[in-house]
């Protein structure tokens, strides 16, 4: 055995007497010290990372087409949608056309019209196996777990395109594609296609009711978006307020999104988002912003998460000053 000496670092370890499990030890210490920097740069550089924007979806219309459907006031709907897995079933989408094309101030009839929207629209239940899931059974009052696999439909799909024809121009044709994806969640036994979750791939993200609203937007602008904000319906109305708010950097998109701040027609956090923008970038509305801030402060009714929302927005528009 012979003395020897161990450096670690800047740091020395003395040892009277060569040992082979030392070495090992110290050896070990010094790769799990490698490897957790490796981590930590790692880590690091994962954080700084830019966060991916989606683009926005800007559909194919022509200026002439624009021109064609803006002098149209009457249009013949026609709609083709089927289910191939599933005997007689529909969506919607007359009922939702004719409430969305009245806020571009569009009427539908069969005769006497001058242009004419067709829908064509496929619909697909997606399965999956699961194993065990928990379902409430109604007769016994209770939640029961399954025995065997099964394969469940709890997802579904709904795509097919929108076709817009005018006299004197070429048909304006967008795609849409809504899915909801199976979950791990169950929510009843859907043990047939006809009990998928179609209604929420129909409202799902680039789905009909989405790009029928882009579409319509690129026509008629921000008076049609300003009426569709406004729409019974609340998937809808979401729908208007993300095409309205990806485009916040405009003035007139702006100005909208300031209205929206104080009314009950809107999801709290969709609200939330509008105040943090509208108080960083109040340039031009910065005593309108304050206003309708301080009126949500003040009104005792509105949720707590918009109040102290609204709070930290005057903080910043203070600061801003």
């Amino acid at each position: 055995m012979q003395k020897c000496e161990i450096f670690v670092g800047n740091s020395k370890v003395s040892s009277h007497f060569f040992c082979p499990a030392l070495s090992l030890v110290v050896l070990n210490i010094v790769l799990c010290d490698c490897s957790s920097n490796a981590v930590q740069q790692r880590t690091v550089s994962a954080r700084t990372k830019p966060a991916f924007t989606q683009p926005v979806f800007v559909p194919s219309i022509s200026g002439k087409q624009k021109e064609a459907w803006r002098s149209i006031k009457v249009v013949h709907v026609q709609v083709r949608q089927s289910y191939p897995q599933m005997g007689r079933y529909s969506l919607p989408f007359i009922s939702v056309l004719r409430r969305v094309l009245k806020h571009a101030g569009i009427r539908t009839r069969k005769r006497g019209s001058r242009g004419t929207i067709s829908i064509i629209a496929v619909g697909k239940a997606l399965s999956k196996i699961y194993r065990r899931y928990e379902y409430f059974d109604y007769q016994k009052a209770r939640p029961q777990l399954s025995g065997e696999p099964v394969r469940l439909y709890t997802g579904a799909e709904v795509s097919g395109e929108i076709r817009l024809s005018a006299p004197n121009s070429s048909p304006a044709v967008t795609h849409f594609r809504g899915r909801n994806d199976p979950g791990y969640t169950v929510i009843g036994r859907p043990m047939t296609p006809d009990r998928a979750p179609f209604k929420e791939a129909f409202y799902a993200s680039d789905s009909f009711v989405q790009r029928l609203l882009q579409t319509l937007y690129a026509v008629y602008g921000y008076p049609f978006l300003a009426k569709a904000l406004k729409d019974r319906e609340p998937k809808v109305r979401s729908h208007a307020f993300e095409i309205l708010f990806k485009r916040r950097s405009e003035p007139k998109a702006s100005a909208l999104l300031i209205d929206i701040i104080d009314q009950g027609l809107y999801d709290v956090k969709q609200r939330v988002r509008v105040i943090k923008f509208a108080a960083a970038n109040c340039t031009g509305n910065r005593d309108r912003v304050r206003l309708t801030l301080e009126s949500v402060l003040r009104n005792r009714n509105r949720p707590v998460d918009l109040r102290d929302a609204s709070a930290r927005g005057l903080g910043v528009i203070k600061d801003g000053r």
